[in-house]
C-alpha cells in the first residue's frame, strides 16, 4: 500500500475519533446545561432580600422562612430561635448578620483583623479554626475565616464565619455566619449561598 494512501486512512481514523470525542464532549455540556436550567426555578424560590445599610443598599438570598430583623447599623437574617439577647442587645446564634462598620484600614487583612477584634471584643473565648481565605463581598474584595466559640447566647460550642472588606468612606462590609457545632454541616451551604448572593441593590 502507498504511503499517501495509509497516511489518508490514518487521517480518516484520527477523524472519527475525533469526532467521536467530539461528539461525547458534546453531549456532556449539553447535559451540563441541563443540569444548571434544572437548578434554576430552585435558585428562584429564593428571591433576594433588600437592604439599606447605612446608605448601603444590598440584597442577599437567605431561606424565606428566615426572620429578618434590623437593629442599626446591622441586620441579622434567622431561623426560629436563631436569635437571643445578650445584656438587651440581639445576637444571632443560628443564621447571618449583615453590618457595615468604621475602619481606619483599607487593606484586606487589616479590615478583617479590624472586624475579628471587634467581634472578638463581646466573645471572649473565639479561636481561629481555619486560616484565612480571599472573598468577595458584593464586589469588593475581603478576607474571610472560619472561627470557633462559645455562643454568648447559649454557652454552647459554635463555629463562626466572618468575612470582611473595605469600602467606601472609611467603612467595612462585613458577614458573620453562626451556627450550633452540631448543625454547622447542614447549615455551611446555605451561608456559602448566601455570601455568593451578595451584592449591590439594583
Amino acid at each position: 500500500m502507498k504511503s499517501s494512501e495509509l497516511l489518508a486512512r490514518y487521517l480518516s481514523r484520527g477523524a472519527v475519533v475525533f469526532c467521536t470525542a467530539l461528539a461525547m464532549g458534546w453531549l456532556s455540556i449539553t447535559y451540563g446545561a441541563a443540569a444548571v436550567e434544572a437548578q434554576q426555578p430552585g435558585a428562584q424560590a429564593l428571591p433576594p432580600s433588600r437592604v439599606d445599610i447605612d446608605g448601603e443598599a444590598l440584597q442577599i438570598s437567605v431561606p424565606p422562612t428566615w426572620r429578618k430583623v434590623a437593629n442599626g447599623q446591622t441586620v441579622m437574617f434567622a431561623p426560629e430561635n436563631g436569635l437571643g439577647k445578650v445584656a438587651g442587645k440581639a445576637h444571632v446564634s443560628n443564621g447571618i448578620e449583615l453590618g457595615v462598620t468604621p475602619t481606619t484600614r483599607r487593606d484586606p487583612n487589616g479590615v478583617f483583623e479590624d472586624l475579628v477584634e471587634a467581634f472578638r471584643s463581646t466573645n471572649p473565648k473565639l479561636r481561629s479554626a481555619s486560616i484565612t481565605r480571599l472573598v468577595k463581598l458584593a464586589g469588593r474584595l475581603g478576607l474571610r475565616g472560619t472561627f470557633g466559640n462559645t455562643s454568648p447566647v447559649t454557652g454552647r460550642a459554635e463555629f463562626v464565619i466572618i468575612a470582611a472588606a473595605a469600602i467606601e468612606r472609611d467603612r467595612a462590609l462585613y458577614v458573620i455566619g453562626v451556627a450550633p457545632d452540631d448543625q454547622f454541616g447542614a447549615f455551611r451551604p446555605t451561608f456559602e449561598a448566601a455570601l455568593l448572593s451578595l451584592e449591590a441593590g439594583r
